[in-house]
């Protein structure tokens, strides 16, 4: 059964089990391929401090679906939506062209929940890791994009061997 469980701050268990009021918010990371470009933001209505790092609740404004755990052979998927992308993003550049333009392509992804003792305080209780993942597909509309993400087990939905040789039929 441990192995289902997800590891946490013992300030967080013990905020958990004492039953006190706490705040949570989602939180997202995006790592693009270059291996360098790392995009935080966060689902709350000002920045947030996790660690050391700084989560942007400024444009573009992230909502996410629900997914499901399985003990089945399935590949769990996630579906992230970027609203507001007609603003400037990332130097002045519009996102939804640049996502157009392939900015999230294989790109990896982690959606975390950051929990507070008081609003926008993260220092004490910490985040817990909910879904990781690659970009899998990405649909623009007129004014989100919707990114699908899929779980890291899609990784083994390769054949084995990769390359198979043998007589045509």
């Amino acid at each position: 059964m441990a192995d289902y469980l997800r590891t946490c701050s013992p300030a967080l268990a013990l905020a958990l089990q004492g039953g006190v009021q706490l705040w949570s918010a989602d939180i997202f990371k995006f790592a693009l391929v270059d291996g360098v470009t790392v995009y935080y933001w966060a689902a709350w209505d000002s920045d947030l401090t996790v660690g050391s790092t700084v989560y942007s609740s400024r444009a573009p404004w992230l909502e996410r679906s629900q997914w499901n755990v399985s003990n089945k052979m399935e590949v769990p998927s996630l579906k992230v939506t970027l609203a507001a992308l007609n603003d400037s993003f990332a130097g002045g550049g519009n996102i939804k062209l640049q996502i157009h333009n392939g900015l999230f392509d294989g790109a990896t992804f982690l959606l975390s929940r950051v929990f507070m003792d008081s609003p926008g305080n993260t220092v004490a209780l910490g985040a817990i890791d909910l879904f990781g993942g690659n970009v899998s597909g990405i649909e623009l509309t007129g004014i989100a994009a919707d990114i699908t993400i899929k779980g890291k087990v899609n990784l083994l939905d390769q054949n084995a061997p990769r390359n198979v040789f043998q007589i045509g039929c």
